[in-house]
């Protein structure tokens, strides 16, 4: 797929420019399929770029597995692990002090009721933000979802 913006943009060197594009591609697969439908190991790849002189992320890409219903009688429930990449704009300006920020992310999706699901997320990142003078992080984080 792609994008484009078609508004007015600062660029990184100083200058201005009307517009900003870029790409991106989605593909998954199912690995491992189970007998019920939803569940089993999906596999998943996305990688996407945009315009460096304006963007901050110059390129993206992520790769990562999904299992629905890996626990016997938690066929709702849902394990993830990925990584991601991105690369920073290189340009003057852009002020990054590394080059790139690599993310592992790792969480438990978990169907408690019909209408509540729970989610614990732990991610660690390796030069957040693309600054050489941050440490490496670990976040986690508990995401609550209520259907009224």
């Amino acid at each position: 797929g792609g994008w484009r913006h078609t508004g007015t943009f600062d660029k990184f060197d100083g200058g201005r420019r009307t517009g900003s594009n870029g790409g991106y591609v989605v593909a998954e697969q199912t690995i491992l399929p189970e007998s019920s439908e939803g569940e089993g190991l999906v596999a998943f790849l996305l990688a996407g770029l945009g315009d460096e002189e304006v963007n901050a992320i110059e390129r993206h890409a992520g790769i990562g597995v999904v299992y629905r219903g890996a626990l016997p009688g938690r066929n709702d429930d849902v394990i993830g692990l990925g990584c991601t990449r991105v690369e920073f704009s290189d340009r003057t300006g852009a002020g990054f002090t590394e080059n790139s920020e690599v993310l592992w992310e790792l969480f438990y999706q978990a169907q408690v009721t019909p209408w509540l699901v729970v989610q614990p997320d732990l991610q660690w990142i390796r030069d957040p933000g693309g600054d050489a003078t941050i440490g490496d992080a670990w976040v986690g984080s508990l995401r609550v979802e209520i259907t009224l």
